[in-house]
């Protein structure tokens, strides 16, 4: 990995046949601020290092560009603020490998509940995922959010619930299907624990 900061000249050559070069630059009035913040500004080269999750996070921004020509910027601007702590992460030697090891776990649990909340998800699946036992995930979860995963997985349907909620024209049914809870009576309940509203009592206040 390298780190090239704003205004470095610089230059490179491939010692094999084929290189793979993921890419990213950014600009906007708050970079420089931010870089000096996080002692980002100097030339750094790291070699060693896994790329699979900074790869995904690279993917996921040009999708999001790709994808939303509107509001794709803002967006990715919040993956790229993920992806400049992912790398300071790996920088930062101080980090021990068993933290990093497991806030990747962590993070990977995160990213495919927010990828898959309408489907049926069970603990061993996110278990399998994160490459823990189901026990110790919940014990993650608990250290990092006070909740258990699948407390954590019912707030992600909940919140996008309730933008189907006020930017939709979707039935209650409809957006209980679409978020995962699948049975209406179920998703009231949820909801109200959360929202201390009805889902219909939330649409009349918002929209």
């Amino acid at each position: 990995v390298f780190y090239i900061p704003p205004f470095c000249p610089h230059e490179y050559h491939a010692l094999s046949d084929a290189w793979y070069l993921d890419w990213i630059v950014f600009s906007g009035s708050q970079v420089i601020p931010l870089l000096e913040q996080w002692k980002l500004n100097k030339f750094t080269a790291i070699q060693g290092v896994d790329m699979d999750r900074l790869r995904r996070i690279i993917t996921r921004i040009y999708y999001t560009l790709k994808s939303d020509k509107l509001y794709g910027n803002h967006y990715a601007s919040a993956q790229l603020y993920d992806f400049l702590i992912e790398y300071r992460k790996i920088a930062d030697n101080r980090l021990s490998s068993f933290y990093t090891a497991q806030s990747v776990a962590l993070a990977d649990v995160l990213q495919y509940i927010e990828e898959h909340y309408p489907e049926q998800i069970k603990l061993n699946e996110l278990a399998k995922i994160a490459g823990v036992s189901e026990q110790h995930l919940c014990r993650l979860f608990k250290k990092n959010f006070q909740l258990r995963p699948m407390e954590y997985l019912a707030q992600v349907r909940v919140q996008h619930a309730k933008d189907l909620l006020v930017y939709s024209n979707k039935t209650i049914g409809e957006i209980s299907d679409e978020t995962g809870f699948q049975d209406g009576s179920y998703f009231s309940v949820v909801f109200k624990r959360y929202e201390n509203m009805t889902p219909g009592e939330y649409r009349r206040i918002k929209v």
